[in-house]
């Protein structure tokens, strides 16, 4: 099954997208949070990788 068909992962997938946007382009934001975002993605993306 291809994963952005699954209406569960598009919906999570378009959650992120949406959250993202509105935090990076739509609020101020400074360098430290910036990175605290990144930290998030790198953790998440290790998470999912170290799946079984």
């Amino acid at each position: 099954m291809e994963l952005r068909k699954n209406p569960q992962m598009k919906r999570a997938l378009d959650n992120f997208k949406a959250v993202l946007d509105l935090r990076i382009n739509h609020s101020d934001i400074n360098d430290a949070q910036i990175k605290r975002i990144i930290g998030v993605i790198d953790r998440a993306a290790l998470e999912i990788a170290e799946l079984d």
